[in-house]
């Protein structure tokens, strides 16, 4: 009984709990717009990630400040890892890029680089743009991927960049391929992101039964779908910085009150308000911006059939495993073990996350 105790603990325990817990991958944003005849490409990139693949020469851990003046002074040296790993071509013609501005972002409560190029295209920047992007997947993050928003003329829409999926051009995507790239991401980010299985984790230790489970899904699945779309629309906006520190204490405080008042009457009306909040983490995530069209519309709806799949699969495998060790007079202790490890991580990236 005290092995499958302490084996509970350890492993909840043994998750990271750095600010990056959020997610186990990298990801990047494009957005790809025309300004005076010149391709503007707007990148964000984990400050981190591409610390260590070029020469900005700054820690671990540096002040904003510092930063800022690492992505000024090695401006060129930015242009030199990006140049072989971020084409475009228009009809055919690879075009000329260069740095044009650089900048520290806050983006869901990570550090990233904003660095923004402008592209000269042989002839302006009409005709049938293919834009070719590896960044980190050779080097340094397999598993990286970028999501593009592009807005030129006549042509508006999202891509996923990815180490199978390096190549868009403007135009030639299907309906289908969108759907399919964003239901994926949306099933990865639920996954891969610690916080949010931690959170579901939480929920299903405190439900008492099939009911209960079936309840608290629910009403998390409304409150942060209809959040979800709220942000990605524009209607409803809180900065990353605010929101990742909180979402950390929606899961330390959900251990807490399993262990200390499991049957309160509140708990429906706090994993409503807690679902808001992680539906703010998913649109952080998306970082889907611009004017509303069918186009986003899509991709929001797939990107959170996407996440309900994962959140399915975590109650679908762990929830009859906690009915089955229900059973055992072992379950109690283990089940409070392993509650208030989840309260402790949930703690910690409360606190790593503040100083972010």
């Amino acid at each position: 009984m005290l092995a499958l105790i302490l084996l509970a603990a350890f492993a909840v325990l043994g998750l990271p709990t750095e600010t990056r817990a959020h997610s186990q991958t990298t990801d990047g944003y494009s957005r790809i717009t025309v300004r005076e005849d010149v391709i503007r490409y707007h990148l964000s990139l984990d400050f981190d990630e591409l610390r260590r693949v070029t020469s900005l020469g700054v820690p671990p851990v540096a002040t904003t400040a510092e930063r800022e003046a690492a992505l000024l002074r090695d401006r060129s040296g930015i242009l030199a890892y990006l140049e072989p790993r971020l084409v475009l071509r228009m009809d055919e013609v690879s075009c000329q890029g260069v740095v044009a501005q650089t900048r520290v972002e806050n983006i869901s409560g990570q550090v990233y680089a904003g660095i923004v190029l402008d592209f000269t295209c042989p002839g302006g920047a009409a005709g049938r743009l293919q834009v070719r992007y590896g960044v980190f997947f050779d080097d340094q993050d397999p598993q990286h991927r970028n999501i593009a928003t592009y807005r030129l003329p006549g042509h508006n829409g999202r891509f996923i960049f990815a180490r199978d999926a390096r190549e868009l051009t403007v135009g030639e995507g299907t309906a289908a391929g969108s759907v399919r790239r964003f239901i994926v991401l949306g099933f990865e980010h639920i996954l891969a992101g610690y916080d949010h299985v931690l959170f579901v984790l939480a929920l299903l230790l405190g439900a008492r039964g099939l009911r209960g489970v079936l309840t608290v899904a629910t009403i998390f699945t409304l409150a942060h779908s209809a959040m979800l779309a709220l942000a990605v629309l524009g209607w409803a906006s809180v900065l990353g910085a605010v929101v990742e520190p909180l979402i950390a204490l929606s899961i330390a405080y959900t251990a807490v009150a399993n262990l200390v008042a499991p049957a309160s009457r509140r708990r429906l009306a706090v994993v409503f308000g807690f679902g808001l909040l992680h539906g703010l983490g998913f649109a952080g995530a998306l970082q889907l911006d611009g004017e509303v069209d069918a186009p986003m519309l899509l991709s929001l709806l797939s990107f959170n059939v996407g996440v309900e799949l994962g959140q399915t699969l975590i109650i679908l495998l762990v929830f009859p495993v906690l009915l089955w060790a229900r059973r055992f007079a072992w379950s109690a202790p283990a089940q409070a073990v392993a509650t208030g490890a989840i309260g402790v991580v949930g703690l910690l990236w409360f606190v790593e996350r503040l100083s972010v």
